[in-house]
């Protein structure tokens, strides 16, 4: 992670050298470090990318090392969830805003981003875009073995291996349409792509 706003954070950070995680994927667990007293404002948590992620940060409920809680000091720590139902189509930024401050006079926002990487992607050789009437395969990214989720009406999905071909109804309307994938034999790894009928 990387605090991005605040000088003296940084350097507390820089101070306590922790191996800061780059990533995350969404049903993971991501902790936020603020050594600092949080102030009495609402955090924000803002994920990049076309498809909604309803991430959110929480009071960590974690048991601290003494080593951190003294590193925290007057802080406090926080952990990012971001639901395994929900994971982006590819790597997205995802940055949290946390107001920190002895009171709400003195509160300044602090950022940090990371990545929130899905499992795996579902891909396609010819683009996302499909006629109606016609049939795109969507291929996981890592050749894992995938279901279709809940499929949107419209469409017919028939899994076989990494694949998803995907049949538009010759009558669909035309616009965006969300596939999801999981793991055969993993239902924490999940993936997302929006297909265009057009």
């Amino acid at each position: 992670m990387r605090i991005s706003d605040h000088p003296i954070i940084r350097e507390r950070y820089a101070d306590f050298g922790p191996t800061l995680a780059a990533s995350m994927q969404p049903g993971g667990d991501g902790f936020v470090l603020v050594p600092s007293p949080i102030a009495p404002f609402p955090t924000t948590v803002v994920v990049g990318g076309t498809l909604a992620v309803n991430a959110q940060l929480v009071p960590a409920t974690a048991t601290l090392s003494a080593q951190t809680t003294a590193f925290l000091g007057d802080g406090g720590a926080m952990q990012v969830q971001a639901p395994v139902g929900e994971p982006p189509e590819d790597t997205v930024p995802l940055t949290i805003t946390i107001q920190v401050g002895a009171d709400a006079a003195s509160a300044v926002p602090v950022r940090c981003t990371f990545d929130l990487v899905p499992a795996f992607t579902l891909t396609s050789a010819g683009g996302f875009n499909v006629a109606p009437g016609t049939t795109i395969t969507l291929t996981s990214s890592d050749g894992t073995a995938i279901q279709a989720v809940s499929p949107p009406a419209g469409l017919t999905i028939v899994a076989t291996g990494a694949d998803l071909a995907v049949t538009v109804d010759a009558g669909h309307a035309v616009g965006p349409v969300t596939v999801q994938a999981v793991d055969g034999g993993n239902a924490q790894r999940q993936a997302r792509r929006v297909i265009t009928v057009a």
